[in-house]
């Protein structure tokens, strides 16, 4: 259609009577009040989603350090539990400075000092 048709479409007595019921209305202006009343609830809304998301922000980390939690503890393994080992006094003593002398040398061994004079020394006594 070009532009002439248009103006000519426009122009007949059916457009005409139309455009004139039209312009007869009155203009309806929105009330303030209406339109205040509106933004309240449009604010009530906003607040409400609001406390959604404030819900969500808070509960999505918590369930994630929860969940964190229950996989460490169900996958920890168990600790061994140790046994009291019942020695004389003799084999008490004697473990203890094997083990005592196992520590020293091993402590020397990792140390930049390498003189073990004075450990064979304290052991001899």
């Amino acid at each position: 259609m070009n532009e002439k048709n248009i103006d000519n479409q426009l122009n007949e007595a059916g457009q005409r009577a139309i455009q004139n019921m039209v312009a007869s209305l009155p203009e309806d202006v929105p009330s303030l009040a209406w339109r205040s009343s509106l933004n309240a609830e449009v604010r009530a809304v906003a607040a409400k989603r609001k406390r959604k998301l404030v819900w969500f922000r808070i509960a999505s980390p918590a369930l994630g350090l929860a969940a964190a939690l229950s996989i460490m503890f169900v996958a920890q393994k168990p600790q061994p539990i140790a046994t009291p080992v019942s020695l004389n006094s003799s084999q008490l003593q004697a473990t203890l400075i094997k083990a005592h002398t196992e520590a020293v040398s091993q402590d020397l061994a990792n140390s930049d000092e390498t003189n073990l004079t004075d450990f064979d020394d304290v052991a001899k006594s």
